[in-house]
């Protein structure tokens, strides 16, 4: 999926969609967006270093701020937020998120729990804002991998290796014809 531009979509960005139903007002900003990944890292004791063990991804700590400065706004908001409320049953369902800066990531977030909602915060004449916590989720799978080394070191050789194997082949293709190298510089010499 390619990302779709904020300087060619802008208002793409002004809505955040919750279950499908967009934000009153607008989305002004998402912020500590990102794709965290879980290590294990094991030292060993009298050794400088550690193994890493990739314990697969974590899940994303996000928050949306959404601005109302319409009386409008206001009456959206209180039929919006009840999406926002606390889960009422044992086993409730994460909510379907869309927002353009969600799919911009290497891994999209598309479902989310909700932590935190704040009371609106600011005045009638620049607006109000609410600030929404959220926490990806995302259900569990298989995942780890110990990294052996860098891929700068490809086929596990150094720089040094690949340089001393070459002068090696160039040292045997030039013994293989050092008679017929030999031969030719007599017969220059005379």
């Amino acid at each position: 999926m390619s990302t779709l531009n904020p300087y060619t979509n802008p208002k793409a960005y002004d809505k955040l969609y919750l279950c499908g139903e967009p934000n009153p007002g607008v989305c002004a900003a998402i912020d500590g967006l990102g794709n965290p990944r879980a290590w294990d890292e094991k030292k060993a004791a009298g050794s400088s270093g550690a193994t890493i063990t990739y314990q697969g991804d974590g899940l994303a700590d996000f928050t949306a701020r959404i601005w109302l400065w319409l009386p409008e706004h206001f009456e959206e908001w209180n039929i919006w937020k009840r999406l926002l409320e606390s889960p009422k049953a044992k086993s409730p369902n994460a909510l379907d998120i869309v927002h353009p800066k969600l799919a911009e990531l290497p891994t999209p977030i598309t479902s989310v729990v909700v932590t935190n909602v704040s009371a609106p915060e600011g005045d009638s004449k620049t607006g109000h804002v609410i600030t929404i916590s959220f926490k990806q989720y995302r259900k569990p799978k298989p995942a780890m991998a110990t990294p052996k080394g860098s891929n700068s070191k490809p086929g596990g050789e150094t720089p040094k290796d690949q340089l001393d194997g070459l002068i090696e082949n160039a040292t045997k293709q030039l013994g293989a014809h050092s008679d017929e190298f030999a031969e030719f510089f007599n017969r220059w010499r005379n």
